[in-house]
């Protein structure tokens, strides 16, 4: 098939030699007629496709430009980007071009053009962007329809990337973001050529195509403008560099944000409130704030990745980080409440423990001591009749035994049934009493008993327990006071937070 090509296009072409006539005449098939205007343009060596068509100097040629925004390819809020799908539309008149309709009967031709100056035919303006991501050059090479009166209209499509600086993000997601995108010539000054704009500047394609469905952003036609602005660089200062700005508006799909970031942190913070009518002696009202903050935090670093580092205040930043400190704060306050409230019931328990310690320790020491001079004195009384039999018996001896639980006030109650742990502390083993030995009598052992539980029961008990009504009142006032500290901030936190949520969407259009 190839082959078959290349066989008939020189066929073709001998063909149409053949046809053209040698010397034109009006009568010639219409292609020949174009034939030889394109020749009288361009075959008569006179035409130089890289000098512009300058008539007189400093009287540069006119560029209109205009900009058919097709569809938005992508939008990069992180790394400020925009890939749209534009028709570049370029029109200028070179009468280099120009033929009379009287001679040709030609309404229209058309040049291969090109921003290459090897593949291009005719003069194109160096058109290119200034805050360009990618070149204008890589833009597809279309023909240029030319007009008998050299009028030139070049239109291409093209993948435009602009590196943007986006306006108002400060609202975010409510925002009406836009990006400017400048183009102007490069190497030809205002003084050569000069770029204006088309009528229209701007427009938008209609085809069903071209519609945005399922993206974050859509163009918005009615905030996209189109400027010509007039530059001077130190380099040349006396040359105008004329650029066209094309500013391209875009509208958010804010739904997303409202359902996802928005919504769920001021339900969450409102969860956080939950705990103040929750009871401190539930055990489950700090792990509660605690989860409320922790999913709060959560969705605030899944948000992070849709959000620009920048160092302006964004207000989804302001409303999240807001509810976040709300959050923060109801715990602080569950933190104070249960200290409050458990703050002196523990030192009063701990303080009963330590006096009841006291109490058996001053027991015992007393004990001793009684146990000592009680027998001292029994040994004495009984040394006079030596002719009273002295039976010992390791079993037949009483033994105290202290009891503390037999108090009521946290006393301690002796047992005769069993003294060897006070009567032989001081005398090693266990071990049967000599043949010699004088035993106390059982009378001696309850005035013991009674002495003992006196002197503990009347002082150490009536200690304990004005330590522990005392502490138990000021517990008691310490859990009221809580409870008051809870009603109080339960209906702050609330009315403060929906004040702040107030005044963050009144103040929207305010954001900057």
């Amino acid at each position: 098939m190839i082959v078959l090509l290349g066989l008939l296009l020189p066929l073709a072409t001998f063909a149409q030699q053949a046809v053209c006539p040698t010397i034109w005449n009006r009568g010639a098939p219409y292609f020949c007629t174009e034939r030889e205007v394109q020749n009288g343009a361009l075959g008569n060596g006179t035409y130089n496709k890289l000098v512009p068509p300058v008539e007189k100097f400093r009287v540069p040629v006119d560029v209109k430009m205009g900009l058919n925004v097709y569809k938005l390819v992508n939008l990069d809020i992180q790394a400020a980007q925009i890939d749209l799908s534009v028709w570049i539309r370029l029109s200028w008149t070179d009468k280099r071009l120009a033929w009379d309709t009287n001679t040709y009967n030609v309404s229209q031709t058309s040049y291969y053009a090109s921003n290459s100056n090897e593949e291009s035919v005719i003069w194109v303006p160096d058109l290119e962007m200034y805050n360009q991501e990618r070149s204008v050059y890589e833009c597809a090479d279309k023909q240029a329809m030319v007009y008998p009166s050299g009028f030139v209209f070049w239109s291409r499509p093209c993948i435009v990337s602009a590196l943007c600086s986006f306006n108002e993000l400060s609202k975010m997601p409510f925002d009406k973001t836009s990006c400017e995108m400048e183009f102007g010539g490069w190497s030809r000054s205002g003084w050569d050529v000069y770029y204006i704009e088309a009528d229209p500047p701007i427009s938008f394609a209609q085809e069903s195509s071209s519609l945005t469905t399922y993206q974050e952003y859509s163009l918005d036609e009615g905030s996209s403008t189109a400027t010509t602005i007039v530059y001077t660089y130190p380099c040349c200062p006396n040359e105008p560099w004329p650029v066209i700005q094309y500013v391209i508006g875009f509208e958010r799909a804010t739904n997303y944000y409202v359902l996802k970031i928005i919504v769920p942190n001021i339900l969450f913070t409102f969860l956080s409130f939950a705990p103040f009518w929750v009871d401190v002696r539930s055990g489950e009202r700090l792990s509660f704030g605690i989860t409320i903050l922790l999913a709060m935090v959560a969705v605030d670093i899944i948000a992070a990745d849709l959000l620009p580092i920048c160092p302006e205040y964004l207000f989804i930043e302001a409303l999240v980080g807001g509810s976040i400190l709300f959050a923060f704060l109801s715990l602080v306050e569950s933190c104070f409440v249960v200290y409050w409230y458990y703050k002196n019931e523990h030192e009063a328990e701990e303080n009963v423990a330590v006096n009841s310690i006291n109490s058996a320790a001053m027991a015992i020491a007393s004990a001793l001591h009684l146990k000592g001079k009680g027998s001292k004195d029994t040994a004495e009384g009984s040394g006079g009749n030596s002719e009273t039999p002295i039976t010992s018996s390791a079993h037949s001896r009483p033994s105290t035994h202290f009891d503390p639980s037999d108090d009521p006030g946290g006393g301690a109650h002796v047992d005769d049934s069993n003294t060897d742990m006070f009567l032989d502390c001081d005398e090693g083993p266990d071990v049967p009493p000599p043949p010699t030995a004088v035993r106390p009598s059982l009378t001696t052992m309850g005035s013991l008993r009674k002495r003992f539980k006196r002197s503990f029961t009347n002082k150490n008990a009536k200690e304990n327990r004005k330590v522990y009504l005392r502490e138990r009142n000021l517990n008691e006032a310490n859990v009221l006071t809580g409870h008051r500290v809870d009603r109080a901030s339960r209906w702050a936190f609330v009315v403060l937070y929906i004040l702040f949520l107030t005044v963050m969407f009144a103040t929207i259009p305010l954001w900057e």
